[in-house]
């Protein structure tokens, strides 16, 4: 599904999505039963949309003009109206990083997070080289330096649940300073 790899593809570079606009949306109501047609499976798409691909976001409807849209004109007769008051760009760093102490042995496990809406599993790669982490997320890549913390330990697991990749680091006693 192409929605749900652009959303994980613009999730993995920091960028977020608003909301989705769906272009040259038919008249619902039409006495053609060809049209009729066209207009029913378009609003299956949505629906589809809205309660599976991106139930957090809003979805916009920009009628068709019977053409491509050509100038200023054309764009304000779509009246797509604006998200929101944020300022469009780039959003706050999205990593987190939670610390897990093991109950079991004592071991500190620190989970470094990324939300990945629409990602899926089956789509996903990690390589940690270095200092770096290579992921993959479908057809998209990025390559991020890990945090200064986490460079001293090693990665022991990573999962991708409700969204968010969670990659685990279990520190390395060779390069994690001594309590003691």
């Amino acid at each position: 599904d192409a929605l749900r790899a652009a959303r994980s593809g613009l999730a993995l570079h920091g960028l977020r999505a608003d909301l989705l606009v769906a272009s040259r949306v038919l008249p619902r109501h039409s006495p053609d039963p060809w049209f009729a047609a066209l207009a029913a499976q378009q609003e299956k798409c949505l629906d589809h949309w809205r309660q599976d691909v991106a139930p957090d976001l809003p979805v916009r409807e920009a009628a068709h003009l019977g053409r491509d849209p050509q100038g200023p004109d054309d764009l304000a007769a779509l009246e797509i109206p604006a998200p929101d008051d944020r300022t469009p760009g780039r959003a706050d760093d999205p990593w987190w990083t939670e610390e897990d102490p093991d109950a079991e042995d004592g071991t500190l496990t620190l989970t470094w997070c990324l939300p990945l809406p629409g990602a899926a599993k089956a789509d996903l790669r990690l390589v940690r080289r270095g200092d770096e982490l290579l992921l993959t997320v479908g057809p998209f890549h990025r390559i991020v330096r890990i945090a200064s913390a986490l460079r001293r330990c090693t990665v022991s697991g990573a999962a991708l649940a409700d969204g968010v990749l969670r990659v685990r680091f279990t520190p390395d006693p060779a390069l994690w300073p001594r309590t003691s």
